[in-house]
């Protein structure tokens, strides 16, 4: 019914299905090739690590003094000044998640209405939420 509607016969959607099957294995042949070559690029780089002997304890991580320091330069280093692209990019992503939130709020508000009313045999009010 739906492809009638939009007026795509089979053959067209057969093409476009096997094309984006062909453009999906290309794309992950193309990403696997880059990641081979950036884990021997960091192979190569790598410096020696001596290993902890188990007798030594490592340091626990902790919230304290310090690692509000370090998070203070990492937040400086990121956002340069109030008033940049990327307090602009940050604002953006933000704007966009509340977005989000929005219309999937929206949608299982809208979803769980038209499921009351199919289950409750209501068609004609079904037909008019659509």
């Amino acid at each position: 019914f739906f492809f009638k509607f939009v007026g795509c016969n089979m053959t067209v959607l057969s093409t476009l299905a096997g094309a984006s099957a062909v453009a999906s294995v290309v794309l992950g042949v193309a990403s696997l090739r880059a990641l081979i070559k950036r884990r021997a690029e960091r192979e190569q780089s790598q410096e020696v690590v001596v290993p902890v002997a188990p007798s030594q304890s490592r340091p626990k991580a902790a919230v304290d003094a310090v690692f509000f320091k370090r998070l203070l330069r990492l937040i400086k280093i990121v956002i340069p000044s109030p008033i940049s692209p990327e307090m602009g990019y940050i604002i953006l992503v933000a704007l966009m998640m509340l977005a989000r939130t929005y219309c999937d709020l929206w949608m299982i508000s809208s979803t769980t209405f038209i499921e009351r009313l199919i289950i409750s045999k209501k068609g004609d009010k079904f037909y008019h939420h659509l």
